[in-house]
């Protein structure tokens, strides 16, 4: 999306009419803020409410306006466009199946192939509009063992309101193993929500607490294991 600040000034410049016009001819979404009352363009002047002054400090609903254009165009976008086709198609599919044999094959091809784009465009997903697709870009991200995700799923373990986009970051903070991953893994191992699979099948569920629990084991340093121990006795748990 491109905003253009119109003023006086700024419509006689002619770098800001070639971007505002090169945005256009992209398809990009263009919004007009109009500060002072000025001429505009006629491609400009087609833009629903922009002859409309807009109060500067309306910030709220510039962001709105914002956020509903990602949610409607996040699925053209999520992937760069240098992305070899077959690991464009294994995206795509990841995000189009709820089927649990094409999901694991669809993370197997990633997995396998670690490309740079697949861990980007994973990384940009934990933030995309569906909790399913969240929940399915942290469970990919998992197997392919990029430590630069760590960060961003550690993030997504803040996703509290949907317990299985926090349950399958934290079973990828499992697999990639860091140690930065361990005090938020901790606290998670008191959290009894219960969450579905990915794959829709409502009878296979488990809790949060579980999944941060066999993370912890996973990554199996001194650390993580001392939190286990912590938790363990706290709660009086033996044998486990």
């Amino acid at each position: 999306a491109l905003i253009v600040i119109a003023t006086q000034n700024a419509m006689l410049r002619p770098w800001v009419n070639f971007e505002w016009a090169y945005a256009l001819g992209t398809g990009a979404k263009v919004i007009v803020i109009k500060t002072e009352e000025t001429d505009l363009p006629e491609p400009l002047k087609a833009i629903q409410g922009s002859d409309e002054p807009y109060d500067p400090n309306d910030w709220d609903r510039l962001i709105n306006v914002l956020q509903n254009h990602r949610d409607e165009t996040w699925t053209q976008y999520w992937i760069p466009a240098e992305t070899p086709m077959i690991i464009r198609c294994a995206l795509e599919g990841l995000m189009a199946t709820d089927d649990e044999i094409e999901l694991n094959g669809f993370a197997a091809i990633l997995a396998k192939h670690r490309d740079n784009n697949s861990v980007v465009s994973l990384i940009g997903a934990l933030e995309c509009p569906d909790l399913i697709g969240r929940a399915k870009a942290a469970w990919a991200l998992g197997p392919i063992q990029d430590d630069r995700a760590v960060i961003p799923l550690i993030k997504a373990l803040e996703d509290t309101d949907n317990p299985v986009v926090v349950a399958h970051a934290a079973g990828a903070l499992g697999h990639i193993g860091h140690n930065k991953a361990i005090p938020k893994l901790s606290e998670l191992l008191s959290d009894s929500s219960i969450f579905s699979s990915l794959a829709r099948q409502p009878y296979r569920q488990d809790t949060v607490s579980n999944q941060a629990f066999m993370a912890l084991n996973l990554i199996g340093t001194p650390e993580a294991l001392a939190a286990v121990e912590k938790w363990k006795r706290e709660n009086g748990i033996k044998g486990v």
